[in-house]
Order: C-alpha cells, then structure tokens, then sequence
C-alpha cells in the first residue's frame, strides 16, 4: 500500500512541478526582449532597407535566416530582433515592422 501512495504523491509532485514551470517559461518568453519575426518583403526591394527602417525604431537585428521566395511577389525571412526601447512590447514591435512600406507580411514567431 506503501508503493501506491508514493507513486500517487510523484504524480501529484510532477504535475505541479510542470504547471509551475509552464507558467515560469510563459513568464519569461513575455519579459524577453528577443523575438523571432517572419518577415515577407516586396520582391527587388533590398534588405538593407529592412534593416535601416528597423535599426531606426529602436529595434537590433541579432540574426537573419533568408527562407527565399514563396513567389514571385515576395521573398521571406525569420529575423531575429532584440528590442532596444524599454516601452515596446513583442506585439508592438511586430506591428512597427508591419508598418515598414517595403514589408509585404510580419508575424511573430511563437516558440
């Protein structure tokens, strides 16, 4: 009987132990000031000019994947951007780099 009760109170102790760190990485992902965009950018538009528009709003490009063209209008790419300015959220930062004219499409990537 001993046996059933131990492995009943493991079980109890390794659900909370991963509910409370599911909350402590979702914690976490939200106060980080790095995050992953996919960017889609008009075709024959120059990626310095992502970069440029991006660099001026506060926002560093860590990192750069060039995922190529889906078509022919466009040509995509996963940035990695860490935030600079303390008041921009993960959701506002996205949307400034969906407000860039030469940006076609921008979605954050969720981890």
């Amino acid at each position: 009987a001993g046996f059933y009760e131990g492995a009943l109170m493991m079980c109890v102790l390794i659900y909370v132990v991963l509910v409370s760190l599911n909350k402590l990485d979702s914690t976490h992902v939200k106060a980080s000031r790095v995050m992953n965009v996919y960017v889609e950018l008009k075709s024959g538009v120059p990626l310095s000019a992502l970069l440029r528009a991006v660099k001026s709003m506060g926002i560093q490009v860590n990192d750069i994947q060039d995922i190529g063209s889906r078509s022919a209008e466009t040509h995509g790419y996963i940035l990695e951007l860490e935030i600079m300015r303390p008041e921009l959220g993960h959701v506002e930062a996205a949307e400034q780099v969906a407000k860039i004219e030469q940006v076609e499409f921008c979605e954050e990537m969720k981890a």
